[in-house]
């Protein structure tokens, strides 16, 4: 499944990462730089498993560790409808 970000939530990028605001549920949530990264990336045409890769070889951390991160990470930002699923 891929997903695309949500054109509802405005974002600010920032030193430490990033700000993002829902509107639709009134909520504020903070990243880090690596969250923003992760999330700009779910563009529609990167599936998990593009990102996981993408991410695992930038920073050549363990693709296992990385995994879990990441999907840990996806959860949380479908949680707060900062992406949806891709038509």
């Amino acid at each position: 499944m891929k997903f695309i970000k949500n054109k509802s939530v405005v974002y600010r990028k920032e030193n430490y990462g990033a700000l993002f605001f829902n509107p639709i549920k009134n909520l504020v949530i903070r990243v880090n730089e690596i969250g923003f990264e992760v999330w700009s990336l779910f563009d529609g045409k990167n599936s998990l498993e593009d990102i996981i890769d993408i991410i695992s070889k930038k920073y050549k951390k363990n693709k296992q560790k990385i995994k879990k991160d990441v999907q840990d990470f996806l959860k949380k930002i479908l949680y707060y409808e900062l992406i949806i699923p891709k038509k």
